[in-house]
């Protein structure tokens, strides 16, 4: 079942509005049980040439195997900056990667930090669409296996305090001075799969227009200041 909790917003045509001119704090959540992806943004790959991704659900997880690299899901109309993020994930099993697309302002400016079977946890930083910085923090991965990745992210000093499974891997500095943007989820060399996704933020303001970020498509206008789907 599905349950919106909902703090000073108003419901107009089925959307929840929110005005864009404070900030409060949000905790978003889904499990995927309900079958829908109400409340997300499914978008494309990062990379070129940029294809849509094939993002849905299946058995209770949130799923994307489209041909390429490096895709997007977002959670709709909330720009974060300090946040929590955390999911269940696997990533695709033949050299694959997945975790979380923070501070996603446009295709030129963006961050995401994601576990990397191998290499360990990985941290990639576009800035102004330069080519990408690449660092990871070394940690062992089962492969074929689901992690839970949690990240506490401070937008003003930029460090990342990234754990696995409840083990802290490490601090990531983070070099992107554009600390505020759309948060969710990323999948590299497609085929990943994820489930019980959480985000908090004590800060958090609704979205400009959806063309001003060239996101939200048919989704909600402005998401609520306070939204959490359960089973």
């Amino acid at each position: 079942m599905n349950r919106a909790l909902i703090a000073a917003a108003i419901v107009v045509s089925s959307f929840f509005s929110v005005s864009s001119a404070s900030a409060d704090p949000i905790t978003f959540s889904d499990n995927f049980n309900d079958g829908n992806t109400n409340g997300w943004w499914l978008g494309y790959s990062h990379h070129t040439p940029s294809v849509n991704g094939n993002w849905r659900i299946e058995n209770g997880t949130l799923v994307q195997d489209a041909p390429g690299d490096a895709f997007i899901a977002l959670v709709q109309g909330l720009m974060v900056s300090t946040q929590t993020i955390s999911a269940d994930i696997l990533p695709y099993q033949v050299a694959g990667y997945a975790g979380f697309t923070l501070w996603y302002q446009n295709p030129q400016n963006w961050t995401s930090v994601f576990l990397y079977p191998g290499p360990g946890v990985c941290v990639v930083e576009v800035l102004s669409g330069a080519p990408e910085t690449f660092n990871c923090l070394p940690f062992f991965l089962t492969q074929a296996t689901v992690h839970r990745l949690s990240v506490d992210v401070d937008a003003v000093s930029g460090q990342l305090s990234i754990s696995v499974d409840n083990s802290f891997v490490g601090t990531y500095q983070a070099s992107n001075p554009n600390r505020t943007g759309l948060s969710g989820l990323y999948d590299g060399n497609s085929g990943a799969s994820f489930d019980n996704f959480e985000l908090s933020s004590t800060s958090a303001t609704a979205v400009p227009e959806p063309a001003s970020l060239l996101l939200l498509g048919t989704g909600l206008a402005s998401l609520v200041l306070v939204r959490r789907r359960r089973r």
